[in-house]
């Protein structure tokens, strides 16, 4: 039992803390449901809660219509599609637990316990990179799940907060095709993802996709043939995870595509670098549209100070680097 005990204790702190201190800003500024300032505003407020109040009526058999349509916007809409994309992740399903004239709090509870699991995984995540103290992992995943994509984005959309738990789903998927172990944990992981939401699904395979190639390149101890297998292993993961989930996918994409195209999208020129870097440190938003990436000041001072830990091999060092810079680099150049 101890052991087990020692190997919860620092996801569970990262949890936690970062909850606390979500929960900590929100009292701080007044905010539902520490507060009077409403949090339901714009989509989060016109589509999301009154998606969840629709989840609330189907699960109490209180509503005309079912699954597949819903009487109650407009003249009356198909639903499957809306409960697929907005309704899929597995805390909004919370909402049958609360009174209605409540859908708020279970609501504001898929953003914190999405962001409590998000930065626990992510511990465990950090520690299969690489073995170190529970302490300073749990630190960084508070980073990671108070994030500024996170505060900016992700909480006024309950579906995409399944995303800060995508990401190190995959991340320790791709871990496990990289020892070659637990291939069908690992599907499931990745259906798990994929289901939740596909929009952030898709990016935190991505991200991790390149993860894996960085981690299979800097293995220089172990032969091809064997990294070959890692990769072909991740392969058929990744493909098997996807398929579980196409049920779901499907329906979302076919709606996508017979729905109203959205204004085409134009790209304006990337943003001042002053701006950019302004983002590296929380404060809040400037004029410009810049990516949201700040983490933290901890996760700041061990990047700048990853380049002269000798202690790391030089390739190591170049190579996680130059995929840092890569990503940068698209999150502000076209077509990316």
């Amino acid at each position: 039992m101890r052991p087990t005990i020692r190997r919860l204790a620092a996801p569970g702190l990262a949890a936690l803390l970062s909850m606390g201190a979500y929960c900590l800003a929100l009292t701080v500024h007044g905010s539902y449901p520490f507060g009077p300032r409403s949090r339901a505003v714009n989509d989060l407020g016109n589509q999301f809660v009154p998606f969840h109040a629709r989840l609330w009526d189907l699960l109490h058999g209180n509503t005309s219509g079912d699954l597949f349509f819903n009487w109650n916007s407009g003249y009356g809409v198909p639903f499957l599609a809306d409960f697929l994309t907005y309704l899929m992740n597995p805390f909004s399903w919370l909402v049958g637990l609360f009174p209605r004239d409540r859908v708020d709090l279970p609501v504001f509870l898929v953003t914190l316990l999405s962001i409590g699991l998000g930065s626990a995984l992510m511990t465990v995540f950090l520690g299969r990179l690489h073995p170190g103290s529970g302490l300073l992992r749990a630190l960084l995943s508070v980073g990671y799940g108070l994030c500024a994509w996170v505060l900016n984005d992700g909480y006024a959309d309950p579906m995409w907060m399944w995303g800060l738990a995508a990401l190190p789903m995959t991340g320790i998927a791709a871990d496990w095709c990289l020892h070659r172990r637990r291939w069908v944990a690992g599907t499931l992981l990745v259906a798990l993802a994929w289901a939740g939401n596909f929009y952030t699904a898709a990016m935190a395979t991505l991200a991790m996709a390149l993860v894996l190639g960085l981690r299979l390149l800097l293995a220089t101890g172990v032969p091809v043939r064997d990294r070959l297998r890692s990769l072909a292993r991740a392969l058929s993961m990744a493909a098997a995870g996807i398929l579980l989930a196409a049920p779901a996918l499907t329906v979302t994409f076919l709606a996508s595509q017979a729905s109203q195209p959205p204004l085409e999208a134009v790209y304006r020129g990337r943003p001042p670098l002053l701006y950019q870097l302004a983002q590296l440190l929380p404060g809040g938003r400037g004029g410009e549209s810049v990516p949201h990436i700040f983490i933290g000041v901890l996760g700041l001072l061990l990047v700048a100070a990853f380049p002269f830990v000798r202690a790391v091999p030089r390739r190591a060092r170049i190579g996680w680097y130059a995929l840092m810079a890569g990503i940068a680099g698209s999150l502000v150049w076209e077509p990316a």
